[in-house]
């Protein structure tokens, strides 16, 4: 499905496109991985498969996804993993341009 969707991006000019990972698993509390270990695993995997750069990543994260309030989790919780996240991809996309 990612191959058509890029495949299209080029048919139409876009010759530079990126990926950004969402709802990436956390497997640091089962196997003593690092987050970031995961992100380099998929993003490498995917780098390799579909030839184009993965920016970042967005973590799972069930207490941000079932909060009452999910769309101010990160004004509210600034300090959690989810926030930090975003925050890193933002800088991260913001050196891209």
């Amino acid at each position: 499905m990612a191959n058509e969707i890029y495949d299209v991006l080029v048919r139409y000019g876009k010759s530079k496109y990126y990926i950004i990972l969402n709802k990436v698993p956390d497997i640091s509390n089962s196997t003593e991985l690092s987050a970031d270990l995961t992100e380099l695993t998929w993003s490498g995997e995917l780098q390799k498969d579909i030839g184009t750069e993965v920016v970042g990543s967005i973590p799972c994260c069930c207490d941000v996804q079932f909060s009452k309030h999910e769309f101010l989790y990160s004004i509210r919780h600034p300090e959690h993993m989810f926030s930090m996240k975003v925050r890193e991809l933002s800088e991260r996309i913001k050196c891209l341009g």
